[in-house]
């Protein structure tokens, strides 16, 4: 503890509850409570549906079973880092690369028949950030799977009969963190895939490390044209350097896709994938020729890859999938601090980042937007870090803090940090420590104001929520952001 007389706490701006924008804005109301307005403005005029990812209506259509997609349509992404790589300086990166050889991934899971390979893949990035600090590190899938759907919020939005069986993603690993529901070592809830115990309740809010960051990458082929993927696959691997394993999806139901005489995977036609993996390297000469016949791609390179099929599959466990595959969809990045880093965390819906909109309908104007959330401190703390979303490759953020705010009125009582400015290269959840942290009485209400200018594009608000398998948007997505706009 930094100061013995003061708890350290984090506050989430997780969704936009209180929005102002470059639009008209004359009534703002939190999601706790203020007097309804008039005049409301659909929200619905500032959601482009084309943001939501075509294989997620795909698989909601089928059923909502196994890999669950992200609903967001992340394919923007890969322009937007180009951009961003175009204007910076990168290291060279090496023709090949294996995080093995640094001792950084796990031993290989085998997930038998339950359907949780994205929550295996997401704790196993998170813990090879951990790795070279704590070689023993092994975090539960088991814990996240479980808690990610069983809850009062969670079973109202993500009720499934078999949590184990009803798939996910990374946004939904990344939200389940990001709440401190884990990550947890894989010793107190252990993965056993023939005879699965469920996790005791007193785990759900036990967390041996909490989540600072989680970058969204633009993998993949999907949607993309040529130099656009060979740029989303150098940011990777820079990832991949930097930071420790990634996550990815693919699509391992194919005919003729697998060779496996040589662990290799090469889907020439677009599918949505079916599968969540971890990225631990590359190889830039990885032979075409490799790949199943009749079935190859146009040239040399694929990724190393960690599967979770036990090590009786493939290469001991591992495989090799060409940077051409067609299934390849976007992945993650995750970074961890032990869980002393911070004492208490505020924030409201857990859902994550589900959604994002923009409150102009001028593509210029819309790519700046305000959000903020009011919390009443439950002790005497000090506020010092702060955590939010951003939707886009090298967003620039403005966070400022007030204490003694009136109810719905964020901007309101005494400002304590004044414009703290900075800039996200990378799209995803973020943790930024204040500069001057701000002390904080029980029972005072203050607030968090961020404001998000985008380089690209023009959907700055990050909202958490979830959709049913008939594709009906639950309520209270957008309530709090309708109740914020009076125009």
């Amino acid at each position: 503890m930094k100061n013995k007389w003061f708890k350290r706490v984090l506050s989430g701006t997780l969704a936009a509850l209180l929005i102002a924008a470059t639009i008209p804005v004359s009534a703002q109301e939190s999601a706790n409570g203020g007097a309804g307005q008039t005049g409301m403005s659909p929200l619905a005029e500032f959601f482009d549906e084309s943001q939501l990812n075509p294989a997620y209506i795909e698989w909601l259509e089928n059923g909502g079973e196994g890999l669950a997609p992200s609903a967001q349509n992340f394919s923007y992404l890969t322009k937007s880092y180009a951009r961003l790589r175009s204007m910076q300086n990168y290291a060279l990166l090496p023709e090949e690369y294996d995080l093995r050889e640094f001792g950084l991934v796990e031993p290989v899971p085998d997930q038998g028949q339950l359907g949780v390979c994205w929550a295996i893949a997401a704790n196993s990035a998170a813990a090879g950030t951990l790795l070279d600090q704590f070689p023993q590190t092994s975090l539960s899938p088991i814990h996240t799977s479980w808690f990610a759907r069983r809850g009062p919020e969670e079973e109202e939005y993500r009720y499934t009969d078999d949590p184990y069986l009803a798939g996910g993603n990374d946004s939904l690993a990344v939200a389940t963190m990001a709440a401190w529901k884990g990550p947890i070592a894989n010793a107190k809830a252990p993965l056993n895939s023939d005879n699965q115990q469920d996790p005791e309740e007193n785990l759900r809010y036990e967390a041996d490390y909490h989540l600072q960051d989680a970058y969204y990458m633009p993998v993949g082929n999907t949607y993309n044209l040529d130099w656009e993927w060979q740029i989303a696959n150098e940011i990777t691997k820079q990832l991949l350097m930097e930071t420790g394993p990634v996550t990815i999806s693919y699509f391992a139901g194919g005919e003729n896709t697998y060779n496996e005489e040589t662990s290799a995977y090469y889907n020439s036609e677009f599918q949505f994938p079916d599968h969540a993996v971890l990225v631990v390297g590359w190889d830039d000469d990885y032979p075409k020729e490799n790949f199943s016949e009749g079935n190859q791609p146009q040239n040399d390179g694929a990724w190393l890859v960690r599967n979770s099929w036990g090590t009786s599959w493939g290469d001991d466990g591992y495989f090799w999938l060409s940077y051409e595959d067609q299934s390849i969809q976007s992945g993650n990045a995750y970074l961890l601090e032990e869980a002393d880093n911070y004492a208490n965390n505020y924030q409201y819906d857990t859902m994550g980042w589900s959604y994002s909109v923009a409150l102009a309908e001028d593509p210029e104007q819309a790519k700046t937007a305000k959000a903020a959330n009011i919390f009443t401190a439950e002790g005497d703390e000090q506020l010092e870090a702060v955590s939010f979303y951003t939707t886009d490759a090298g967003t620039q953020y403005t966070i400022s803090v007030y204490t003694g705010v009136e109810e719905g009125q964020p901007e309101s009582g005494t400002q304590q940090l004044k414009g703290q400015t900075g800039t996200e290269p990378y799209a995803g959840y973020h943790t930024i420590e204040l500069e001057h942290p701000v002390k904080l009485a029980k029972g005072e209400r203050f607030s968090v104001v961020i404001t998000y200018e985008n380089p690209d594009f023009a959907a700055p608000l990050p909202l958490n929520g979830a959709r049913n398998q008939q594709r009906t948007t639950y309520r209270n997505i957008w309530a709090a952001v309708e109740k914020a706009m009076s125009v």
